[in-house]
């Protein structure tokens, strides 16, 4: 439970600085739409740069939780986990695209990943197979996704 809540407070915390920050704002400013952010006045080469350091930070701090839950730091334990990762993100509302989504949507998503496994697994489907499911659910949620947003960018053009 001290990792769960760990990772909790720490999704909370980055979410409350993504949404409220200036910072954060200029980050999904700049992932969203570079040329609107070079408009506004922000500084897309430093939001980007502090994209990868935050992306660096999180990381090892997923590494920090992986390893305290494992035990041990061996490379190779979570190197089919991109898939899983991914998926979760999409899941939870975050667009591959940039621009749009907050850390608490990739947990929820992950969440709902872990549940959505539970029931593969319950189902009786092989690890093969749960990431064939997997990687069809990123792609029609990536799918759907796009659609409803240019949907939204196509009635906005119209008006």
């Amino acid at each position: 439970p001290a990792l769960a809540i760990t990772t909790a407070a720490v999704v909370v915390t980055a979410s409350i600085w993504f949404s409220r920050a200036r910072w954060g704002r200029h980050l999904a400013l700049a992932g969203d739409n570079e040329r609107a952010a070079l408009i506004a006045g922000v500084s897309v080469r430093r939001s980007t740069m502090l994209a990868f350091v935050l992306c660096a930070c999180f990381s090892a701090f997923g590494g920090y939780i992986l390893a305290t839950y494992v035990g041990n730091l061996n490379f190779t334990v979570e190197a089919s986990a991109a898939l899983p990762a991914i998926a979760g993100t999409v899941l939870g509302g975050i667009s591959l695209f940039g621009g749009a989504g907050l850390p608490w949507y990739a947990l929820l998503g992950a969440v709902l990943l872990g549940y959505f496994d539970n029931v593969l697994l319950v189902l009786g489907l092989s690890p093969y197979q749960e990431e064939i499911v997997e990687g069809l659910l990123v792609i029609g949620v990536v799918y759907l996704t796009e659609r409803i947003s240019f949907g939204r960018e196509t009635r906005r053009a119209t008006f």
